[in-house]
């Protein structure tokens, strides 16, 4: 190897070349190689080989971090030591016989009916609209925040997701996954999204989701947009979605569940592959693990169709109740 690089200054390098990455990827790889560094000090990049790996792993996993977490932060430094590879600050890729931590599937929550309608019983013409964008459209949140006036056909019924550019009226953002995609527009949504627009969009603001006071707080910061506010441009969201939910009186739910409700809801009427394109998914994988839910209505069905009755008719299930 022609030159060397320590841990932290291959990472910075490489997070200078990458700068386009999403924030959200910058902040998670940055506390991945933090912990990194933790583990097995900021040595020469070229010295990390499988047994370093090893050692990093085992160092999380003594933090009492989750099987799915550890995976995270192995994945987050694998790109990076790639690129030292190509920039000849180390030889060999040391994750090539080593075997990520199985990923542990969690219980993915869904709104029921009456959740759903608690929810927009207690929420304003906006929120009703985010509401229903995440519910009916499979949006995520960014999507919902980053939505505007030209990415709509009210005559077709359709939401465009697409990427935005740096303007004088709006700023840089791009999809997670960096795909354009086409979603439905239930006639709900479009009465709620009609009415936003004539009522509540002052001229020359493309933003819909957005309240007029937000929406001029951000065009005045310009170029000081940080690219966590790009990716989520209202940053009271969370906390305002939590006092909608007490509001409602639910006691647990996200405003991400929402979407893994619409998710599951179209899983009982399209093939996983079509899925997969609506949700804007890079792999069907991830539409099968995190998004699709086991409702009520299924389990009911389940339930109905294995139950013992028609055993029980002919006395062939020995639970029949005891004759004297």
């Amino acid at each position: 190897m022609s030159q060397t690089r320590t841990i932290s200054a291959l990472l910075a390098e490489y997070l200078m070349k990458k700068n386009r990455e999403k924030w959200s990827t910058r902040q998670w790889r940055q506390r991945a190689f933090a912990q990194l560094i933790a583990a097995i000090g900021d040595i020469d990049c070229g010295s990390i080989t499988i047994c370093e790996i090893e050692d990093f792993e085992s160092f999380l996993y003594g933090k009492d971090l989750s099987p799915n977490s550890i995976r995270s932060y192995l994945k987050a430094i694998g790109p990076v030591l790639k690129y030292g590879c190509r920039r000849g600050y180390r030889h060999g890729d040391p994750f090539v016989n080593f075997r990520l931590p199985r990923a542990v599937d969690g219980e993915i929550r869904i709104y029921s009916d009456d959740e759903i309608r608690q929810l927009l019983a207690a929420a304003d013409r906006l929120w009703k609209a985010k509401i229903l964008a995440a519910l009916t459209a499979g949006l995520r949140r960014s999507e919902v925040l980053n939505l505007t006036i030209s990415d709509i056909d009210f005559a077709a019924g359709r939401i465009t997701v697409q990427p935005k550019k740096d303007t004088a009226s709006t700023w840089r953002w791009t999809p997670k996954s960096y795909q354009r995609r086409i979603v439905p527009m239930t006639d709900d949504l479009n009465r709620v999204l009609s009415a936003i627009l004539i009522d509540d969009v002052p001229p020359g603001q493309p933003y819909l989701l957005l309240s007029e006071e937000r929406y001029w707080y951000l065009q005045h910061r310009g170029s000081g947009m940080t690219d966590r506010q790009k990716l989520c441009p209202d940053e009271n969201f969370s906390p305002a979605f939590r006092r909608l939910r007490q509001t409602a009186v639910l006691q647990s739910g996200t405003f991400h569940d929402l979407r893994r409700t619409c998710l599951t809801k179209w899983s009982y009427a399209l093939p996983a592959h079509e899925l997969k394109k609506l949700a804007g998914h890079a792999s069907i994988e991830t539409t099968m693990r995190y998004y699709l839910g086991v409702g009520s209505d299924v389990l009911d069905r389940a339930k109905h169709a294995t139950n013992l009755s028609a055993y029980k008719a002919v006395g062939a299930t020995g639970l029949e109740p005891a004759t004297s």
